[in-house]
């Protein structure tokens, strides 16, 4: 994986660097630098907090404490749900109906085991490969995140000398680290920083291809989020040794993009203090005219979460504009002295789509937090008590493939009245220049919305918490947006 942190050592950062890595004996400072050495030394992250059993109980004997204010009572009022706050973090069980042993329990939730996932990871060495990269990295970055006893006959490592490694950012020191221990010395600099291996394939039978994502809590005292994807080209000898590793970026003109992530947008300084730094989903933007109403963008692959259902009410129900409850996989516990940190990300993205059966299908399109995109196993969404079964609720995992979009910004909902007729308008202009847009199998155009003013929060179990912030109509926040076919995608034909 490539060094996130080095890249400040160039005024560019954008130099390409090609090294040998070879043995480096370990400095030793001198007696006036040994107390800078030993503090500079990099810590390692913790993961969220867990709630456990013991933990609620404790707080059950706390009291939240406001302060006097004109005769109002000392206990501060609690503007939460208490049964939310007690059950974050708590695994939930259900019944074993098909069990003759009435006290028998079955969890509820499912996960998915994204390595085993072969639209993600091509056959069993790729996803091997991937996988051990990534308990690898978690060992880096994470306090606990040891390297399990059984997997070292599995472990693919770097080659202890002449690792050929070429990557678009410059390294730290002389250049003579690993790409993982690039990553464990990135942690003297960034407040936080998580890598998941999100996707791979082969190109022969000792040469793969890894998909990355790298979130980076930048150390300003706002900590915005930047988030750099990419892949990386490794090549593997028959010892399941790495010898040889080439980065590539996404967006090469990595200085742009990480100030364009950095620099404060209006909306989070509006709304500050309601959420942490916001993972903003990556997307290139692609040259059009300027007189174009409307933007194209290039989004790279990338692991989602993907809600459905039926939609048995009306427009006014606005049922689109809501992640439905079988979308989320834990509750965030946000008070208290075992609060949890969560990430938020962003934007959600809503397609409405006429069904077989005459309702409409509902699919929401939720972008990972990265932290939780660490794991090997996710946890899945299940349909709680309240969700009817006639809408047939879903949630799964998907990779998505790269997509070229474009879109248009829009101050309502989705389920605006007014959203056919700008479909309308903005298909026929995609069309007046030149642009292809992308079918579905009944020829039909495949339009979706960007809800911007939505943050879904992740905690390490997954989904818990969704914020919906006040965007006055002017802005224009939200967009209507419509998939334009990628080069190399058949293409079906146009329904009349």
């Amino acid at each position: 994986m490539p060094n996130v942190d080095a890249w400040l050592a160039t005024p560019t950062g954008r130099t390409t660097s090609t090294q040998r890595i070879g043995s480096v004996a370990p400095s030793i400072p001198s007696r006036g630098t040994l107390t800078t050495h030993l503090l500079a030394q990099p810590q390692k992250q913790r993961r969220q907090v867990d709630s456990s059993e013991a933990v609620l109980e404790e707080e059950k004997m706390v009291k939240v404490e406001g302060s006097q204010f004109f005769g109002g009572n000392k206990e501060k009022e609690e503007f939460f749900d208490p049964v939310a706050e007690a059950e974050a973090g708590i695994a939930t069980f259900v019944p074993d109906t098909t069990s003759d042993a009435v006290d028998t329990i079955l969890p509820k939730a499912t996960t998915y085991d994204r390595f085993m996932d072969r639209d993600a990871f091509l056959d069993i060495d790729v996803a091997a490969l991937a996988q051990s990269l990534q308990v690898q990295i978690n060992a880096a970055l994470y306090e606990g995140a040891e390297i399990p006893a059984d997997a070292s006959s599995q472990q693919y490592t770097y080659v202890s000398s002449a690792l050929e490694w070429t990557t678009p950012l410059s390294r730290k020191g002389d250049g003579g680290l690993s790409p993982l221990q690039e990553l464990e010395a990135a942690l003297e600099f960034y407040r936080r920083l998580d890598v998941a291996v999100v996707s791979g394939t082969r190109v022969s039978d000792s040469t793969f291809v890894l998909r990355w994502t790298i979130s980076l809590a930048w150390p300003i005292f706002w900590e915005p989020r930047v988030l750099i994807t990419g892949t990386s080209e490794v090549t593997v000898n028959e010892r399941k040794q790495i010898t040889r590793q080439v980065d590539s970026l996404d967006d090469t003109d990595l200085t742009a993009s990480i100030a364009r992530q950095v620099f404060p947008r209006f909306w989070d300084v509006y709304h500050i203090g309601m959420t942490p730094s916001t993972e903003v989903m990556p997307k290139l933007s692609v040259k059009t005219s300027p007189l174009a109403p409307y933007k194209v963008y290039d989004i790279p692959p990338q692991l989602v979460l993907q809600p459905t259902m039926k939609d048995l009410g009306t427009r006014e129900d606005n049922n689109a504009g809501l992640i439905p409850n079988h979308g989320f996989s834990c509750v965030v516990k946000t008070m208290g002295p075992q609060k949890q940190r969560y990430v938020p990300t962003s934007p959600t993205e809503v397609q409405i789509r006429p069904g077989s059966d005459g309702n409409v299908n509902l699919k929401w399109t939720i972008p990972l937090g990265v932290e939780f995109l660490t794991n090997p196993s996710l946890l899945l969404p299940q349909p709680d008590q309240e969700t009817p079964e006639n809408i047939d609720p879903d949630a799964k995992y998907v990779l998505q493939p790269r997509r070229q979009v474009a879109t248009v910004p829009y101050a309502g909902g989705p389920q605006d009245v007014a959203i056919a007729s700008i479909r309308k308008r903005f298909f026929e202009q995609i069309v007046k220049d030149g642009l292809q847009p992308k079918l579905d199998e009944s020829g039909r155009p495949l339009f979706f919305f960007w809800q911007n003013s939505v943050k879904t929060c992740f905690t390490e179990e997954g989904l818990g918490m969704a914020v919906y912030e006040y965007r006055p109509d002017i802005a224009k926040a939200n967009e209507v947006g419509i998939e334009l076919q990628v080069s190399d995608e058949p293409k079906p034909t146009l329904r009349s």
